[in-house]
């Protein structure tokens, strides 16, 4: 509960700073003595994610219907099955493009 003004009592705030402390301490190893190696082929595919999303801002193409016509993009080093292409920002003002369209365009990039 708050005190009378709508504040954390004295208590509150050291016990609230504690917390907050014992957070980064159990945190503090692994952000300090932990190696996180470069990812070079997840790094090369989200640059593809981000060259396909650029081209279909560019081509006002939303990311729905780039998403329709893509095949799966499995993203390398995912502990997880993820598509990368759910990543894709798309178009913000989409055209409405035929699938058939957006296929075309989107063949004519690296995208697939």
């Amino acid at each position: 509960r708050l005190d009378a003004s709508g504040r954390l009592t004295p208590r509150q705030t050291r016990a609230l700073a504690c917390l907050l402390g014992l957070c980064f301490l159990v945190q503090a190893p692994r952000g300090l003595l932990c190696y996180y190696a470069p990812n070079p082929r997840q790094a090369a595919t989200l640059r593809r994610i981000e060259r396909t999303s650029a081209f279909c801002k560019e081509r006002r193409i939303s990311a729905e219907a780039a998403r329709r016509e893509l095949s799966d993009l499995k993203m390398p080093e995912s502990n997880t099955i993820v598509n990368g292409w759910d990543f894709l920002r798309g178009s913000d003002e989409p055209k409405d493009w035929s699938p058939e369209e957006v296929r075309e365009m989107l063949e004519s990039t690296d995208g697939r």
